[in-house]
């Protein structure tokens, strides 16, 4: 047998014993002394902001970075795993490309030691092992061969969400473009919706829902944003890029959250495990089926990412590019924030817990997370294009611990260990 150990530190003697547990009885082999290897790719550099501390959740105390850059635009990073000290325990090493990273990014890792990614050129989802081994992998051409089997829409490609449900299938999101007359503008308009693909152990579709079949057209993307992303399109050269969707949840009662970015709304549609029929059960956000309570001036979260769960509260990171937009529309200014809310959904209300600024803007990427001691992990991913802070808040909303890292990123996480995870 062989075990992939990873979490080390590079270049630094360490010693492994196995030991085999049989009953009662425990017998260790022989201590395996080893000097681990050096880091072969350039990461990027950082810096800390508040340094770790009493009050710092030092259970969650390994950071993986999910690296992307903008636009296909080099340096590319690797998904990459830290201590609170900045000091590099893994990195995912492509042997595809031995001497630079390809662009790709993490999207989350999964129980047991093993990480789904992005990696381009191909539009592959891919499980690799702590080893950077491929597990399994599949990509947008043989999932289209299946939709059409299935006589569904195909899609431009996968993005954004990858996540490993308990009975082993794998939920994703591709991108649906439509063609839609006199419906987002006169005459017709190329219209790029989304699809969520639930995926078997073997990466066969299981189940599908998509933006078109359950949500009115009419109401377009909030801020009109029009398509600028990885997906090459096929029937026009420019579309409305209408939902957006970039985080999806399973809830407690089997259904499903996905954050759809353009629109400002989380929606939960009827999975139910899998044999659900996909009807839009509620929206939340703006305009949305929910009253929020709160004192705030813009109670709303916008144009957010990775919406969670901790089993009382809801996270999300509110990116709030709507909120910042110039009146009418927005309040004209102001930072991301972090963003946590309760809700209740027989009396349709949602009460803010917490919604602190972040003093920084990110107007795309960043993630939430709950951690075991109560504080609060979130990173503003897109910091002028070029930098990302990773920020533990305490209840209050206070920065306890950060990290600012001169490069773009998607989401990070904080593990215990880079074999246990769930969302």
């Amino acid at each position: 047998l062989n075990f992939y150990v990873a979490g080390m530190l590079p270049t630094t003697q360490y010693s492994l014993q196995q030991k085999t547990v049989n009953g009662e009885v425990t017998t260790s082999g022989k201590p395996l002394s080893f000097l681990t290897g050096t880091v072969n790719y350039t990461l990027p550099s950082s810096k800390t902001l508040a340094p770790p501390n009493s009050q710092t959740s030092t259970l969650e105390d390994i950071m993986l970075m999910s690296f992307k850059a903008l636009h296909h635009v080099a340096p590319f990073y690797p998904p990459t795993a830290f201590d609170l000290f900045g000091r590099v325990l893994w990195y995912y090493w492509n042997p595809e490309s031995p001497k630079t990273p390809q662009d790709g990014y993490l999207l989350r890792p999964v129980a047991g030691g093993t990480m789904l990614i992005f990696e381009d050129p191909y539009n592959a989802l891919r499980e690799v092992d702590m080893a950077g081994n491929v597990v399994r992998e599949t990509n947008n051409q043989p999932i289209n061969a299946q939709l059409k089997a299935l006589g569904q829409d195909t899609i431009t490609c996968l993005s954004h969400e990858a996540l490993r449900l308990p009975n082993g299938h794998t939920l994703t999101i591709g991108s649906v473009e439509k063609i839609l007359n006199n419906v987002q503008g006169p005459g017709p308009v190329d219209v790029l919706g989304n699809m969520v693909i639930d995926l078997d152990q073997n990466f066969q579709i299981a189940w599908t829902w998509n933006s078109f079949n359950s949500l009115n057209t009419s109401r377009k993307a909030v801020l009109g944003e029009r398509y600028s992303g990885d997906c090459a399109l096929s029937l026009a050269s420019k579309a409305n890029d209408w939902t957006h969707a970039n985080s999806v949840l399973l809830t407690p009662d089997g259904n499903l959250l996905v954050s759809l970015r353009d629109q400002d709304w989380v929606v939960k549609i009827a999975y139910q495990n899998g044999t659900g029929d996909g009807h839009l059960i509620w929206t939340l956000g703006n305009q949305g089926d929910f009253t929020f309570v709160s004192s705030d001036p813009w109670p709303w979260f916008s144009h957010q990412h990775d919406i969670e769960f901790d089993g009382v509260n809801y996270e999300v990171f509110d990116n709030g590019n709507t909120r910042v937009s110039p009146p009418p529309v927005g309040l004209g200014g102001g930072s991301s924030r972090s963003y946590v809310f309760t809700l209740d959904e027989t009396a349709m209300t949602a009460t803010v817990v917490l919604a602190s600024n972040l003093n920084s803007y990110s107007p795309s990427f960043g993630s939430a997370q709950h951690l075991s001691n109560g504080n609060y992990a979130f990173l503003s991913g897109n910091i002028n294009g070029a930098a990302t802070q990773s920020l533990e808040l305490l209840p209050s909303g206070a920065v306890n611990f950060g990290f600012q890292w001169q490069s773009s990123s998607y989401r990070w996480f904080r593990l215990t260990d880079l074999y246990t995870y769930t969302q």
